[in-house]
């Protein structure tokens, strides 16, 4: 497959880029926080954090969220990770960080699946310019986006490469080409077809519909212009490519986003971007009996902050517009538009309670028998939490989320009440 035959080619070069530069005695500091040696234990050449995930572990009310009928289930997600960082002298570095989880149902077990994240960085170091090759791939049995039921395996598979420019303590710059490809598997029919063996061919579909590679420059630019505050410019352009040829849906995408990024130590922590974004789909291409597809050309945002109140609690509040790749009749996106809001008390150092509730609307741009379709989806979540110390926390939370569709066949509910268990040396 194309995808596969670049991958290889992609690892190829990194590995050859490892023994250009495998030589040295100890490492640079770089400000990734990926490639920190805190916490960790050497073991020869490696610096290791091996940790043990147990999250998720919990009832479920409505596990097969597309089925005719509901399917309840006890559920917990387990299992192993470790970061791993490799000095190559002053010249560079390489990190790698790996995550294996194993989803369990008690009852409904053809769901029990693996879901993996992997994720490598290597930096070699050239005075005020960092150069970098970056691979990443997650491979989760989930949802792929708000309008799909189903549990379709879904593998993104991206790598960057390109430099850091530093020039000072208080800006840098990043220029990179990157490709990701998007892979979607249906699995198990009775899985895909939301446990009715009888309808696997939609579960297929929409993983063909869906499949992808993304290609892209990007500029991403950092200048801080208060002691913690700093100013962000992304510029991006690329093509998307589907892999279903008819209809033909690839399309061209541009965005340009501006915003402020909080530090962490200050009271107001987060940040901020606004911008604008055009996906312009190759209308010439489109077989002319079908109506051509609907380009997008807006605003987008994406916004996380939040700030101490009063030394006893914490507000968070986010904000998310951008558009996502539809596979209802003949829209080529969907818009998303996300606000949430949450406050968490401490009645002390270790224990604290949140509340917070998130609004999405998910509209589609071209009329699906002669009706828009729009999903209002909403998430109400209360959470209680006890910390044992800095690398350990344990926690319940129950959430109700809700979706009410102008199409009230797709009305529908889950409740989920779950624990947290997480231990990071």
């Amino acid at each position: 497959m194309r995808i596969e035959r670049r991958t290889r080619a992609r690892a190829v070069l990194l590995a050859a880029a490892l023994l250009t530069v495998a030589a040295g005695a100890m490492a640079v500091e770089d400000p990734d926080p990926d490639f920190t040696l805190d916490n960790t234990v050497q073991a020869g050449p490696f610096h290791l954090a091996p940790f043990f995930i147990v999250k998720d572990f919990g009832y479920d009310d409505n596990v097969r969220l597309g089925a005719s009928r509901r399917f309840g289930d006890y559920t917990v997600t387990l299992g192993p990770g470790a970061r791993a960082v490799v000095p190559f002298g002053r010249r560079a570095a390489l990190a790698v960080w790996d995550e294996i989880d194993y989803a369990v149902f008690a009852r409904e077990s053809d769901l029990n699946h693996v879901n993996n994240s992997l994720k490598t960085k290597l930096h070699v170091y050239l005075r005020e310019v960092t150069l970098f090759a970056d691979g990443q791939q997650d491979s989760f049995r989930e949802r792929p986006n708000t309008e799909i039921d189903f549990r379709i395996r879904t593998t993104t598979t991206q790598g960057r490469l390109g430099l850091s420019w530093h020039p000072s303590t208080r800006s840098r710059f990043d220029l990179y080409g990157a490709r990701t490809g998007f892979a979607y598997h249906a699995g198990k029919p009775e899985v895909a077809g939301g446990g009715e063996v009888g309808s696997p061919g939609l579960g297929g579909d929409i993983a063909d519909t869906l499949q992808r590679e993304e290609t892209a420059l990007g500029l991403d630019s950092r200048l801080r212009i208060r002691p913690r505050t700093t100013l962000l410019i992304e510029a991006r352009a690329g093509r998307i490519d589907f892999r279903q040829t008819f209809p033909n849906r690839d399309s061209s995408s541009s965005s340009i986003v501006g915003g402020l990024e909080f530090d962490p130590t200050g009271s107001v922590r987060g940040f901020v971007k606004l911008g604008y974004k055009k996906l312009d789909p190759d209308r010439r291409s489109l077989d002319s009996s079908l109506r051509p597809y609907e380009g997008f050309s807006g605003m987008i945002a994406d916004a996380s902050v939040s700030a101490r109140l009063l030394g006893r609690g914490e507000i968070r509040a986010a904000y998310q517009r951008n558009t996502g790749f539809s596979v209802l009749g003949n829209n080529l996106y969907y818009l998303q538009d996300l606000r949430a809001a949450a406050y968490e008390h401490y009645f002390n150092s270790r224990i604290s309670v949140e509340a917070g509730r998130k609004l999405e609307k998910v509209k589609l741009p071209v009329m699906i028998d002669s009706k828009i379709r729009l999903d209002h989806l909403t998430t109400d979540t209360v959470a209680v939490r006890y910390r044992f110390g800095p690398s350990l926390r344990i926690g319940l939370a129950a959430a109700r989320w809700r979706r009410d569709s102008t199409f009230d066949f797709d009305d529908t509910a889950r409740t989920t009440i779950s624990t947290l268990l997480e231990y990071t040396p």
